[in-house]
């Protein structure tokens, strides 16, 4: 399955909606448990950023950059991600491939 990786409000908020398993991270690169880390690890498949303007701790132009960096999927709405999530089911379903619990 996927684990996810959540900022401290993030993962705040999946929690107060039932996910709990949940990795919390930061965004600073200085930071021990820092997103760019996972990334540069290879342990990254999708991003999904949908910070609101004035809530912005990183600026888009860098989170986009690193993304691109490491070829990584990136996702700036719910919206987005919701369709991205879904085609990769049909597609996987398409090549006889079913979701085991836990990993949809």
């Amino acid at each position: 399955g996927y684990r996810i990786l959540a900022t401290q409000g993030t993962r705040k908020a999946l929690a107060e909606s039932g996910v709990t398993d949940v990795t919390e991270t930061a965004l600073h690169t200085d930071s021990e448990n820092g997103l760019n880390g996972y990334m540069a690890a290879g342990q990254v498949a999708l991003v999904i950023n949908t910070t609101q303007a004035g809530k912005r701790r990183v600026d888009p132009a860098h989170f986009r950059r690193l993304v691109l960096t490491y070829n990584i999927p990136y996702c700036t709405t719910v919206q987005a991600a919701r369709a991205l999530v879904n085609a990769l089911d049909a597609l996987g379903k398409a090549r006889g491939l079913v979701a085991r619990a836990g990993e949809k």
